[in-house]
């Protein structure tokens, strides 16, 4: 794993994800008794959807907005969204006429900046639960995580943040046309 991305834990198949949405798993008991029967055993890492999905949009939002806490920076920036986050001498330029793109973005785009970039909306959505009438609601930890949920989702949106966010999937090409 390369030193940038040593850090960051994906799933990358998705039984996994499966895996731990699930709070009982069908476990079939020995093949001496052979009764065939399946009995119910409690998944010791069973995650409530809702809730993994709003901790992670929140983890994104902390990404993106404050930069990372755990991992120390040996170039010493800022790991969140930033202002002309690749350091570009001009923005009169396409991103295909600068030479050392890819470099720039390897030094200043955290691995973890960038899966936030990309899929805190895919998180946000699945972070309630809607009703057959629309209603949303939550589940869990009650009201206070929708509420800091909303306050961080108000902050990226209602300032300049949003603008390097599109700064970032523009540079990454990860905007479609």
């Amino acid at each position: 794993v390369s030193a940038p991305h040593r850090y960051l834990v994906q799933a990358y198949h998705a039984t996994f994800l499966e895996f731990s949405a699930k709070k009982d798993l069908q476990l079939e008991q020995e093949q001496a008794i052979g009764t065939g029967m399946v009995e119910a055993k409690p998944n010791g890492f069973w995650t409530d959807p809702v809730s993994l999905h709003r901790n992670m949009a929140m983890g994104c939002f902390e990404i993106m907005l404050k930069g990372t806490r755990s991992v120390e920076r040996g170039n010493g920036t800022h790991g969140g969204l930033r202002f002309n986050i690749c350091g570009l001498e001009t923005s009169h330029k396409l991103n295909r006429e600068v030479a050392d793109l890819e470099e720039r973005i390897t030094s200043n785009i955290p691995a973890e900046l960038l899966y936030s970039s990309r899929h805190w909306v895919h998180h946000l959505l699945r972070s309630s639960v809607e009703d057959e009438d629309g209603t949303l609601w939550c589940e869990g930890d009650g009201d206070w995580g929708l509420a800091k949920l909303a306050r961080m989702l108000s902050e990226f949106l209602e300032t300049e943040y949003s603008l390097f966010w599109l700064e970032v999937l523009s540079l990454t090409g990860n905007v479609d046309h």
